[in-house]
C-alpha cells in the first residue's frame, strides 16, 4: 500500500466524461479481452456508464478496438496488443507443463480485474461464483481457481494453510510445494503446511 500522491504524479483535472473514456481504454488495453461487466465490476462506474465509455473507446480507436464473442459474452480487446502478445507468448499453454499451482492474494488482479460468471472463477461443479476473500486468499492450478489458503506468520516460522477443493495430483502436489518454496523465501523463515481435506465448500 502507499499514499495516492506518492505513485501518481499531479496532472490538469480533466471533466468525467473523458477521464472516464480514458480509463477505459487503458482497461482495455491492458487486460483486454474484457466484458462492459468486468469494467464495471473493477472501476465502480454503472453499467451504463461503462457501455457509453466503451462505444466512444471503439469509435476512437481507428478499429483497433474490437469485439469478439466468447462463451456468449461481448468482449472488447486492442487488436494490436492482442497480435503482439500472441506473437511474443505464442500459444496459450505451450511448453507449460499442466498442473502449475500459483498462490494467489485475494487482491491480485488476476482476480479482482474481472467479474463473475468468469470460468475460471467458478470451476466445474461449483454452483456459485466464487469470491476469495481475506484472510483465505486464491489457490489457482493451471489459471483455474482450486482451493483457498493462507499465511499464518510468527515471529520465527510461519504456516501456510491449504483448503483444497479437490485432490491433487502428483505434479500439482510438487507445484505446491515449489510455490510455498516462494512464499519461505519471501518470508525469509520456515514454512509449513496445514492442510484440509479436499471439500466443495
Amino acid at each position: 500500500y502507499a499514499a495516492f500522491d506518492e505513485r501518481v504524479t499531479a496532472s490538469a483535472p480533466k471533466p468525467r466524461d473523458e477521464a472516464l473514456v480514458e480509463l477505459a481504454g487503458r482497461f482495455i488495453r491492458s487486460r483486454g479481452p474484457v466484458t462492459d461487466r468486468d469494467f464495471s465490476a473493477w472501476s465502480g462506474f454503472t453499467l451504463g456508464d461503462t457501455r457509453l465509455a466503451f462505444a466512444t473507446v471503439v469509435d476512437r480507436s481507428e478499429g483497433r478496438v474490437q469485439t469478439v464473442e466468447v462463451q456468449g459474452a461481448t468482449h472488447w480487446h486492442d487488436a494490436e496488443v492482442t497480435a503482439d502478445a500472441e506473437a511474443t507468448m505464442g500459444p496459450v499453454g505451450a511448453g507449460v507443463a499442466p498442473g502449475v499451482v500459483d498462490l494467489l492474494q485475494a487482491y491480485d488482479e488476476y482476480i479482482m480485474g474481472y467479474a463473475a460468471p468468469r470460468a475460471y472463477l467458478q470451476p466445474a461443479g461449483r454452483s456459485t461464483p466464487v469470491i476469495p476473500e481475506f484472510p483465505m486468499h486464491a489457490l489457482a492450478i493451471d489459471g483455474v481457481l482450486a482451493g483457498r489458503w493462507a499465511p499464518a506468520v510468527q515471529a520465527k516460522r510461519a504456516v501456510v494453510k491449504v483448503v483444497p477443493w479437490r485432490p491433487f495430483s502428483p505434479a500439482e502436489e510438487r507445484s505446491l510445494q515449489a510455490s510455498v518454496a516462494e512464499v519461505e523465501r519471501f518470508l525469509g523463515m520456515p514454512v509449513t503446511v496445514e492442510r484440509d481435506a479436499p471439500s466443495e465448500a
